[in-house]
């Protein structure tokens, strides 16, 4: 089965793989595909005190379903408060306010591999965000993802029953703090493909797309974008294979906070 912890923050989920194996009424699950999967079983049978061993050997060829995913980005890194229904300046990357999100997410052109029942699509983002603020130009404040995990929910995004294709966005961004003077904000991510039929079932990863940004701004009279290559996004992967299911043990909501009286760089 998959594990997904019912806290607050989903701060873990995993496979569980299958222990008992004397158990008749086992169930389990395919990760990924085979062309020719074995499954074996051994049953002892005692009759007059004499044990007789049968073995049935099954195979199997497990289809795996892909579809098209492919990331592009639609934004642009700001300072400024057009982002959402905030009236106050934010650093963000793309906006919620007009159609150009940061990041868009677009999957098409299914492929069922023979499979015709109910199904779902949906997505889920893994990684890790950085924040790093500066007051009075002295002393630094590190804000970091304590590692690598879930962005925020599981899964971010469902489809609706046998939709075959869909999309949805991604639209970072920070609030200022009051005698900051620097703001650093960025996330190296991971948005992940799901496939999930209808019944008795766990979702398979199909295809991701990695991405980062990283954006940085400044207070004199007023908080602007810093104008440096600093600023930036990219996709460093797009309709890349996956071929496990997500397994995760941390939010990346939940930071770490560090306090330094040096100057740090901005990133390590």
């Amino acid at each position: 089965d998959h594990y997904v912890s019912p806290d607050t923050y989903t701060t873990n989920g995993w496979l569980l793989p299958v222990t008992n194996l004397t158990s008749a009424s086992n169930i389990f699950y395919w990760t990924d595909e085979a062309t020719f999967a074995v499954v074996k079983c051994t049953a002892d049978v005692i009759a007059k005190n004499q044990t007789n061993t049968f073995i049935a050997i099954a195979f199997f060829e497990i289809r795996k379903p892909t579809a098209d995913w492919l990331g592009t980005i639609t934004g642009v890194i700001a300072v400024d408060a057009n982002y959402g229904s905030s009236t106050q300046p934010l650093l963000h990357f793309g906006t919620r306010r007009d159609p150009n999100p940061g990041i868009t997410f677009n999957f098409t052109n299914d492929n069922l591999k023979g499979y015709s029942n109910n199904y779902v699509f949906s997505c889920a983002q893994f990684g890790q965000s950085f924040w790093r603020r500066s007051f009075n130009g002295i002393a630094w404040i590190v804000a970091d993802s304590i590692g690598a995990g879930l962005d925020t929910q599981f899964p971010a995004k469902v489809w609706p029953t046998n939709q075959p294709y869909g999309s949805f966005s991604d639209s970072p961004a920070t609030a200022f703090v009051s005698n900051d003077t620097q703001t650093w904000r960025g996330n190296n991510l991971s948005m992940q493909l799901l496939f999930r039929p209808t019944g008795p079932s766990i979702p398979i990863a199909l295809k991701r797309i990695d991405w980062d940004w990283l954006g940085h701004a400044v207070y004199t009279n007023a908080w602007e974008l810093e104008i440096s290559p600093t600023n930036a996004a990219h996709i460093t992967a797009t309709n890349a294979p996956v071929a496990s299911t997500p397994a995760w043990t941390n939010n990346i909501l939940i930071h770490r906070t560090d306090y330094n009286t040096n100057s740090l760089p901005p990133f390590k």
